[in-house]
C-alpha cells in the first residue's frame, strides 16, 4: 500500500496486519483538539464489538465516506482527491480491524488519525475548520480500572474497581495493649469522643497505629497496581492519609461524610472522581500543549 504523507498515528500490529489502534490518550485527543484549518473532516459511526468490522458497519461506513465525498464538492479537485484518498485508507484499516462500539476517523491536509472507542457515538460526518472531539473526550472520560482505600475506627479495606467491585485486602484496628471490642450488629456502637468505650488518648492511639500499618501495606500494593487512587471514609483519617501518605501518586480524590458508608454510593462516587480527574488531566494537558505552541512561536 502506497504510505501516505499526511502524519498519522502509529500502527498497531494485530491479527496479521495493520489495525485501527484502541489506545486513545489524553495528548493525542489534545492534539488532534488544537489542530485546526479548513476542511477537517471527521466521520464518527457506532460498531458492533467484533474481531473484524461486521459487513453492516462496511455498508455504513461506506455511505459516510459518500457524504463527505459530496460535502468535499466545493474544494479544489486534488485537494478533495487527497483527502478523499486518506479518508479510505484510513476506512480500508479499519474494515480489516476489530471493533468496539463505535469508530472515528480524523482526516484533514496535516492530519489523518483514527480510533476504535469503547463509547457508542451518534452516526455523523462533519466537515468545519476543526474536529468533532467530544466524542473522543467522553472517550477518555469512562472510569478506568483503579483503587479504592476505605478507612474506618475499625480499620481499612482495599478495593479494586474495574467492570467489578473485588475486596483485596483489609486491615484491622487492634487497639494499642487491649482486646478489640466489637460491637454486635443490633447495638449503636460508640462514636469517637463520645465518652463511651475508649478514652480520646487510646483513641488517637489507635489511628495511629491503623496509620503505622496502613502505610508500607499500601505502599507494596501501589507498587503492583500503579492505578489512580480514591480515599473514603473518616475523615479524620483521611485527611492525615493526604497530609503524610507517600504513595498518593495519582490519587483522584476523597469521598468521606455519610456516601462513603452506603457501598451502593461509595463506589458511584469513586466514578465521579475519577471522572472529575480525567477531566482535569486532559486540561492541564491541553494546557501544556498551547504553552508549548507559544514558546515555538515565540
Amino acid at each position: 500500500m502506497e504510505d501516505s504523507p499526511l502524519t498519522t498515528v502509529a500502527d498497531h500490529v494485530g491479527g496479521g496486519g495493520r489495525a485501527i489502534p484502541r489506545d486513545l490518550t489524553p495528548e493525542a485527543a489534545a492534539h488532534l483538539t488544537a489542530a485546526g484549518g479548513y476542511p477537517c473532516i471527521s466521520v464518527l459511526m457506532p460498531t458492533t464489538p467484533a474481531a473484524r468490522m461486521a459487513i453492516a458497519d462496511r455498508e455504513r461506513l461506506e455511505g459516510l465516506l459518500l457524504d463527505a465525498e459530496r460535502r468535499l464538492d466545493d474544494q479544489p479537485l486534488g485537494d478533495r482527491e487527497g483527502l478523499m484518498y486518506e479518508l479510505r485508507r484510513q476506512a480500508r484499516m479499519a474494515q480489516d480491524s476489530s471493533t468496539q462500539n463505535a469508530l472515528a476517523l480524523f482526516v484533514s491536509h496535516s492530519v489523518s488519525r483514527a480510533w476504535t472507542l469503547p463509547v457508542a457515538v451518534h452516526q455523523k460526518v462533519v466537515v468545519e475548520s476543526t474536529f468533532a472531539t467530544r466524542d473522543l473526550l467522553r472517550a477518555l472520560h469512562r472510569t478506568p480500572p483503579h483503587l479504592v482505600l476505605r478507612v474506618d475506627e475499625f480499620g481499612a479495606r482495599v478495593y479494586w474497581v474495574a467492570a467489578r467491585v473485588t475486596l483485596l485486602d483489609t486491615i484491622e484496628c487492634l487497639p494499642v495493649g487491649s482486646a478489640r471490642l466489637v460491637a454486635s450488629p443490633n447495638l449503636e456502637r460508640p462514636y469517637p469522643g463520645s465518652g463511651l468505650g475508649l478514652g480520646a488518648e487510646s483513641e488517637a492511639d489507635d489511628r495511629s497505629d491503623l496509620l503505622a500499618r496502613i502505610d508500607p501495606w499500601m505502599a507494596g500494593l501501589r507498587a503492583e497496581r500503579p492505578a489512580p487512587l480514591v480515599l473514603a471514609g473518616d475523615a479524620v483519617l483521611v485527611n492525615e492519609l493526604r497530609r503524610s501518605a507517600r504513595w498518593l501518586h495519582r490519587l483522584a480524590g476523597a469521598v468521606v461524610g455519610p456516601t462513603a458508608n452506603k457501598p451502593d454510593q461509595l463506589f458511584t462516587a469513586t466514578a465521579l472522581c475519577l471522572e472529575d480527574y480525567l477531566h482535569r488531566r486532559g486540561q492541564q494537558t491541553l494546557e501544556t500543549l498551547r504553552e508549548a505552541g507559544r514558546c515555538q512561536a515565540g
